[in-house]
């Protein structure tokens, strides 16, 4: 069994006889629910043994599956405190260079460095946003910085130990976070309709890292969770990646026909630990906050023949669910005060 992944970041697993027999042994030994979600470890499972950064040196981190108002992120950002400039980032456990990109692409011109990790029989780490990288790697990866993210294999083969400093990060220039993912196309994630991803979708091959950690060490990046406004919502919940919840209004749906600027192809809704619900794919993204007056629904509650209006910074949200599969989707500038009877768009699962 080998594993194959394209300059974007996709992986592909190539098995051949001999490699078929273990995926089976593999698969019996290796438990997966639903949303990225280990329940059971078996050998081919990875173990990170090492934090990834100083946690001292992070204000907050956003676990994979949170939105950003445009998609379900399918990775943890991490966020740099205002007091610090730049942080180091280590390998969170042995494993062989895959590839590194070199890219321009910040409004500032900046250079970044995204890395790849094979670790285990199937699994990739990855780091991106780093502004600097070790003598090791730089050794291994492209001179020059390119136009696009896409990376290049390793000039040789290189590898890197648990612990190991590879590189340093300032964060994004205006978030100030940088992306740490893993990901497991052996794996795959449960989605409401799978024909809708191809099989090396990083949502449905992603595995949020910290289940690779032990719990001891799991603890220290989920009390820095927090919802994407940056608001730190201490869990013990590790979530998974993605956020379909079947007979309900959560996760991700598509238009087949009639999209506009305001009513996308691909829409979701999710809630966060701290109640609060955001959106994207429909009228620019929102999000409803908890707040004294009310705690919007959450988007798992809300059941067929349900409907709700969340309101956000930029309107209102309507949804009726008319089935498992459809769902009735209105936005507006001004309240309706129900669900119209007409003007909606009927999203699909």
């Amino acid at each position: 069994m080998s594993l194959n992944i394209d300059k974007n970041g996709r992986m592909k697993i190539t098995r051949g006889a001999a490699g078929f027999l273990l995926v089976v042994v593999i698969l019996g030994s290796v438990a997966f629910l639903g949303c990225g979600r280990i329940t059971n470890t078996g050998p081919s499972t990875p173990s990170f043994s090492h934090f990834v950064v100083d946690l001292s040196k992070i204000k907050y981190i956003n676990q994979p599956g949170n939105s950003d108002q445009i998609a379900i992120k399918d990775r943890c950002h991490l966020a740099i405190k205002n007091s610090e400039t730049t942080i180091e980032v280590y390998a969170p456990a042995a494993a062989e260079v895959l590839g590194i990109a070199y890219y321009i692409v910040r409004s500032d011109n900046v250079p970044e460095y995204a890395l790849y990790f094979k670790v285990g029989d199937t699994c990739y780490y990855f780091f991106a946003h780093l502004i600097d990288i070790s003598p090791k790697l730089k050794a291994v990866g492209p001179p020059v910085p390119q136009p696009t993210s896409g990376w290049i294999a390793p000039t040789f083969p290189a590898s890197v130990s648990a612990g190991e400093l590879i590189g340093y990060t300032e964060g994004t220039p205006q978030a100030r976070t940088f992306d740490f993912g893993a990901y497991d196309p052996s794996h795959k994630n449960s989605v409401a309709n799978e024909s809708r991803y191809s099989a090396d979708d990083r949502y449905i091959t992603g595995v949020t890292p910290y289940f690779y950690y032990p719990e001891s060490m799991r603890t220290n990046y989920l009390v820095l969770s927090a919802n994407p406004a940056g608001t730190v919502v201490a869990t013990t919940e590790c979530r998974g990646i993605c956020r379909d919840v079947l007979g309900t209004a959560s996760g991700y749906w598509y238009l087949t026909s009639g999209t506009d600027a305001t009513y996308q192809e691909k829409m979701h809704i999710i809630s966060e630990p701290d109640e609060s619900v955001y959106w994207g794919g429909v009228g620019g993204g929102g999000y409803e906050f908890k707040t004294w007056a009310r705690i919007p629904l959450n988007p798992e509650k809300l059941s067929v023949g349900m409907e709700y209006g969340y309101s956000g910074p930029y309107g209102y949200l309507y949804l009726k669910l008319f089935s498992s599969t459809e769902m009735g989707v209105y936005f507006s500038t001004t309240d309706p005060g129900s669900f119209p009877s007409s003007g909606y768009k009927t999203y699909q699962r």
